[in-house]
């Protein structure tokens, strides 16, 4: 048993019992344990008591992403709106603040406001940023992690290793991984810059791979193997263990596989500047998530279909189309988004951040949610936006201005704008620049075209029309349209569309971009762009819907 000890709300404690796991200003103990406060084995809650001279312990060690948010002062202000007003100027006004969070914070339905309304409008002035790290149980090869390990005490330095329940990956030894473009097995962790973190924190970037692309692919196919994980018993509507039957498989159940995970835990080797180092891991161990229920599961590279991509995989999907043309992927702005002169998007929203939480949110919102669908949307708004260079057509001067090309799809014409803008909700005709220069509205906008937006004339089903080039009209599949009905200024209008993702599901690379286009305008590119992605997405060998 452990010797008595006073703590207090804030102070760190000595350890008094086997039951209690950790030297911290959090107790926790077994469930079926009481802590006894008064007896001679127990705590006494009082007065708080130092921590022992130059002890170290390590309270825990996981894996985590790190999070970066941005700390504001909020203020609210009453607004009269003026002649001339719209959301988007209004909103312009104040840092921090769209016209969506205008309508959110006054209820409004629609952006149609009128001269004299009262808006109540809160302005966010960003102060600083907050860093933390978010404990993260699963991976899959190739992506960047955070090891990250708890203490308290002064180290002099800190090292971990990972290591496999059962060798898949690895011969039963420590698993290579890269640090800093370096393969390595003893992984060397850091204090962090940030203040909020020191003391409290080292931590490690790491990429799960090993240098060797070989290497990597032999980690992948071991990766892909199924295991019997349980079997579905659907007449009582279940789940059963596959230790239930042993050997035997039962009768009138379906089995259940899944991929093959290698489960890590991480086993650290601390040095204090002085006294002790004490583990808190199971049993006292300096292992961390060795028990069931913890391990980290690492699974391979799943392909893109069905689920959200990462920024590591957008960015890298990008930087390799721009390298597919060597006139694109040169000078200062080579991997920047966005940079050209005419863009207004705002500086916040030109990272791979925010183009990320917007690709996967139109992804979501209008079903584009395979590898194939993906690819043809991507190489539609990657020649449409000038490789994502600018969401606005240069030529100003159009016969169709205002209503020019903006966006990812670059809507255009005003009877466009106004169908769009019945849609979403927001004032386009009014004011078309808002398509253009807010990144939702031009990710939303090219999702809308992609889903619904085409407009053809009402009826059942679309096939190339005998007017359409040769090499659309060579495609002899027919597809069923969606009716669209719409009020405008009191009348019931419709029209029909097609949805492009059902062509795409057909990879006719051709139709779409006609579709998009309206003529051959790059139609070489565009289908480069699609041979190029489907490498880069190894469409031809790792889609699960291409098999």
């Amino acid at each position: 048993m452990g010797a008595i000890t006073k703590v207090a709300l804030g102070k760190f404690i000595r350890i008094a019992r086997g039951d209690i796991s950790n030297y911290a200003d959090v107790i926790t103990q077994a469930a079926s344990t009481a802590i006894n406060e008064t007896a001679e084995e127990g705590i006494c809650f009082g007065e708080p008591e130092e921590a022992p001279p130059g002890d170290v312990f390590i309270n825990k060690a996981f894996f985590a992403e790190k999070k970066v948010e941005d700390v504001y002062d909020e203020t609210t202000e009453e607004y009269t709106v003026v002649s001339g007003d719209n959301l988007s100027v209004i909103a312009g006004e104040y840092e921090g603040v769209s016209y969506q969070d205008i309508m959110e914070e006054n209820g409004l339905t629609s952006t149609e406001i009128d001269v004299g309304d009262k808006l109540h409008i809160t302005s966010r002035t960003k102060v600083g940023e907050t860093t933390r790290f978010e404990q993260i149980t699963a991976g899959n090869i190739g992506e960047e992690v955070y090891i990250v390990v708890e203490h308290f005490g002064t180290l002099s330095s800190l090292r971990a290793t990972l290591k496999e329940k059962e060798p898949l990956l690895t011969d039963g030894g420590a698993l290579a991984v890269m640090q800093d473009d370096s393969e390595v097995t003893a992984i060397e962790l850091c204090e962090p810059e940030e203040e909020e973190l020191k003391g409290i924190y080292y931590y490690a970037k790491i990429k799960l791979r090993p240098e060797e692309d070989e290497t990597l692919e032999t980690w992948r196919e071991k990766l892909q193997d199924k295991e019997l994980v349980g079997y579905s018993d659907t007449e009582n509507q279940r789940t059963v263990s596959p230790e239930a039957f042993g050997a035997m498989t039962p009768i009138g159940m379906e089995p259940i596989y899944d991929t093959v995970k290698s489960l890590l835990s991480i086993e650290v080797e601390a040095r204090a500047e002085e006294g002790d180092v004490v583990y808190c891991g199971r049993d006292r161990s300096n292992v961390f998530l060795n028990e069931d229920g913890e391990w980290f599961e690492v699974g391979g590279a799943t392909c893109y279909c069905n689920r959200d991509l990462t920024e590591e995989e957008v960015k890298e999907i990008i930087i390799a189309l721009r390298k597919s043309e060597s006139s694109v992927y040169t000078g200062d702005n080579k991997e920047n988004l966005f940079w050209k002169s005419n863009c207004d998007i705002p500086s916040s929203d030109k990272s791979f951040t925010r183009f990320t939480e917007e690709l996967n949110n139109v992804f979501n919102t209008y079903e584009i949610n395979t590898c194939i669908r993906r690819i043809h949307f991507l190489a539609q708004i990657y020649h449409e936006t000038d490789r994502l260079r600018t969401s606005e057509e240069y030529n100003t001067s159009a016969n169709y201005a205002p209503y020019i090309g903006r966006g990812l799809m670059q809507l255009t014409w005003e009877s466009n704008y106004k169908i769009y803008g019945i849609y979403s909700g927001i004032d386009c005709v009014e004011d078309p620049e808002i398509i253009g220069n807010d990144l939702f509205n031009s990710f939303d906008s090219a999702g809308w075209f992609w889903k619904q937006g085409k407009v053809l004339s009402v009826g059942e089903t679309w096939s190339p029309p005998s007017s359409a080039p040769d090499y659309v009209t060579n495609v002899n599949s027919s597809y069923s349209k969606t009716i669209i009905s719409y009020q405008d200024n009191g009348e019931t209008k419709q029209y029909g569309t097609i949805d492009l993702n059902l062509i795409a599901d057909d990879d006719y690379v051709d139709v779409i971009s006609w579709l998009v286009n309206g003529g051959g305008n790059g139609l070489q590119e565009r289908r480069d762009y699609i041979d190029e992605l489907k490498k880069i997405f190894k469409y031809d060998t790792d889609c699960e819907n291409n098999k």
